[in-house]
């Protein structure tokens, strides 16, 4: 980074506090643009060093305008939103002791697994059955 944007991330209030992708969203465009270790340093134009200010700057938008640092160079990017759902589960399968049942967003999200290629999610296995011995 230049001098200049350096002082202002230090000035604005808040330390060096910055935003680094931590994790993105299975199946999702951001997924296909960011990288693990991106510093955000702009979204829609706007110096941002919380996930508040982020929040209420993508809201309700279809798209974001995002600047990123990786390695040392700065990355503008054009970013489709999702609107994230609130899963419920609406059916299961006990098999040989285990809970099965379709992937939940949430997880999805944290392993990184694209909704589309869909997947099966064990939530829980009985003690003694043959899901626990294999």
């Amino acid at each position: 980074l230049d001098e200049e944007k350096m002082k202002e991330i230090i000035s604005n209030g808040k330390g060096s506090v910055i935003l680094m992708v931590s994790s993105l969203w299975g199946g999702c465009a951001a997924e296909k643009l960011l990288h693990n270790g991106d510093i955000i340093l702009e979204v829609e134009g706007v110096s941002v060093n919380d996930y508040f200010t982020c929040e209420t700057l993508v809201k309700d938008k279809s798209s974001v305008r995002v600047k990123v640092l990786r390695y040392g160079k700065i990355h503008d990017f054009e970013i489709e939103t999702v609107n994230l759902d609130h899963d419920t589960t609406d059916r299961v399968l006990l098999w040989a002791g285990a809970v099965l049942q379709k992937l939940p967003s949430a997880v999805s999200h944290q392993k990184g697994i694209s909704a589309e290629k869909g997947g099966i999610y064990i939530s829980s296995i009985t003690g003694g059955s043959p899901a626990q011995k294999y």
